[in-house]
């Protein structure tokens, strides 16, 4: 891990820690004879619509920028090319967003804790973190936030490669391939399949 970090350092131009508490929400959609790009194709049974609502656990003064809740939606993969290639919408907003959502009739499905890293080169973004099992909540407020958690895998680390922008550009997947490489041996790229984690 330290090497790691130490080589992402010196490719980018951001560096800062984070520590993100994120719920995942689901809410079944009715099949329909009309096509939803959003919750997929005509006709397939159990389809849902699923958002991520993320929070930040550092102090505010640490990082005034992420002291609003972020309401996350990733769509279906669009490419099956090696980079994956998918509609992403995140909104920062306030007030009861958890509170909201539930009245709307989504249930919440897990949750976690990120710890980790953030890194910028350019237009790519690398994540670094471990995904921690919340143990205890604190409900001074409405919404429940973790008061402490813990690695079930102390030696394991998710490593995320991204870049926003048009769906025209298709110079973004080859940015993500070239930082990847960048980072062999010590990270080995492979697709993650957000519908099954969604679903697990």
């Amino acid at each position: 891990l330290d090497l790691l970090l130490t080589r992402l350092s010196g490719l980018s131009r951001e560096r800062a820690r984070f520590v993100d508490f994120e719920e995942v929400f689901s809410i079944a959609v009715p099949s329909s004879s009309v096509a939803n790009p959003i919750a997929g194709p005509v006709g397939v049974p159990g389809s849902s619509v699923s958002v991520r609502v993320r929070r930040s656990l550092l102090p505010a003064s640490d990082n005034p920028a992420a002291a609003l809740p972020v309401l996350r939606y990733l769509g279906s993969v669009e490419s099956e090319k090696i980079v994956l290639r998918r509609s992403c919408l995140e909104v920062p907003t306030s007030g009861p967003l958890v509170s909201f959502l539930c009245s709307l009739g989504f249930k919440k499905d897990f949750d976690f804790v990120a710890e980790g890293h953030i890194f910028i080169r350019g237009r790519a973004k690398v994540l670094v973190y471990s995904v921690n099992q919340v143990e205890q909540y604190s409900h001074e407020s409405d919404s429940p936030l973790p008061k402490s958690w813990r690695n079930l895998l102390p030696r394991s680390y998710m490593v995320e490669v991204s870049a926003v922008g048009s769906p025209a550009d298709e110079s973004l997947p080859k940015e993500v391939s070239a930082l990847m490489e960048l980072l062999c041996p010590l990270v080995l790229p492979g697709r993650v399949d957000h519908a099954r984690l969604v679903c697990r």
